[in-house]
């Protein structure tokens, strides 16, 4: 089984099997917008309050590192949105 390893300061795409910051950042995305989902889940199944409280804090949190992730691929131009427009 081959190793990746990290390559720091890339600017996208795979190269030689290194990973590059976009492709961490993206990685990281999906994967707390995955965990967020099982929590929002867990919670809504939950009839313990002491568990239901647990959960709620986990989902909050990958909500909370999910925006941070999000926030920094936006601001280097990887996860661009269009503005909500209202009428």
């Amino acid at each position: 089984m081959a190793h990746t390893q990290w390559q720091g300061g890339q600017q996208g795409g795979q190269q030689q099997g290194k990973l590059s910051d976009k492709d961490i950042l993206q990685d990281l995305l999906a994967t707390h917008k995955f965990m967020s989902d099982g929590y929002h889940h867990a919670v809504l199944e939950s009839a313990n309050e002491e568990i239901r409280k647990t959960l709620t804090d986990m989902h909050d949190e990958a909500i909370r590192s999910a925006k941070d992730v999000f926030d920094a691929m936006n601001q280097r131009g990887w996860y661009q949105v269009k503005p909500a427009t209202t009428s």
